[in-house]
């Protein structure tokens, strides 16, 4: 589903390096993955962009596709004369970058998939679906409501209990500013759209790192072990005792895997 106009995208970058493109989550602007990439900073330029309608980025012009999202992320790319780059995601920031490592194979040198799925037959039932309608009526809850709400153990059963730091950096974030509720319901049509077709895994040829939590009610660790198996030559990490929000509850552990696959693959920063 293709837009008529496509945003300027807001962005933050945290330390020197080679370029390592970080694509954030549902309803979350860059903040989400500041944590994960100061642990990055000393070795990585990491640019933190805002999706289209989230933080500081404008919207775009009506409806749009995961496939938007990307070229999104590719023409900041363009913008900051970054040739070849690596590139993370998290849950629906890794449904885009599978779009972009497909769309640009050859800029980009290396993927790495954090608590996401695929589109397909084969994906359903290994992730718990929710409504639009659902998904509307939390963005009604005040933000201090809708902050708790979203952050208990349906969602995230490790994070409150086992990682408190993580949890208050969340909490503050989440009720500091609640994303604007129409804009939400154009990502989640973007991702339900997503993950109704078949993306083809297989014709990745970008190296893989998949990382999962072993508790992850999101999308569960099958979801990863499915990635892996389906894109050649992906490497599979399982975090244990942690879930969806593992790339903050264990930032050093995942800035440190993250560290030792990328390092391998980047071009020479600046």
């Amino acid at each position: 589903m293709k837009t008529d106009f496509s945003p300027v995208l807001q962005y933050r970058t945290i330390g020197q390096g080679p370029p390592l493109l970080g694509l954030t989550g549902f309803a979350s602007a860059h903040w989400l993955l500041e944590p994960l990439a100061e642990v990055l900073a000393d070795r990585f330029q990491v640019i933190l962009p805002d999706h289209r309608g989230t933080g500081a980025s404008p919207p775009g012009a009506g409806p749009y596709g995961v496939w938007d999202l990307a070229e999104d992320a590719c023409r900041l790319m363009d913008r900051l004369e970054i040739r070849r780059f690596c590139v993370f995601g998290v849950s629906m920031g890794g449904m885009v970058a599978q779009h972009l490592a497909l769309r640009a194979a050859d800029r980009v040198a290396g993927l790495a998939l954090l608590c996401t799925t695929s589109g397909g037959r084969e994906f359903d039932g290994l992730y718990p679906q929710v409504a639009e309608q659902q998904v509307a009526a939390l963005y009604r809850l005040p933000p201090e409501q809708h902050a708790r709400v979203i952050l208990e153990p349906p969602i995230s059963p490790c994070l409150k209990p086992f990682y408190p730091e993580a949890y208050g950096y969340l909490l503050r974030h989440r009720r500091a500013r609640l994303e604007d509720r129409e804009e939400v319901i154009r990502q989640h049509r973007a991702m339900a759209e997503f993950l109704g077709q078949t993306f083809p895994l297989e014709a990745l040829t970008v190296p893989t790192l998949v990382l999962a939590g072993a508790r992850d009610p999101v999308f569960p660790p099958a979801n990863s072990r499915l990635l892996a198996q389906k894109i050649r030559g992906a490497r599979l990490e399982i975090l244990p005792g942690t879930d969806h929000m593992f790339f903050l509850e264990r930032s050093r552990d995942v800035g440190e895997l993250l560290a030792a696959f990328f390092s391998t693959l980047s071009d020479p920063g600046p």
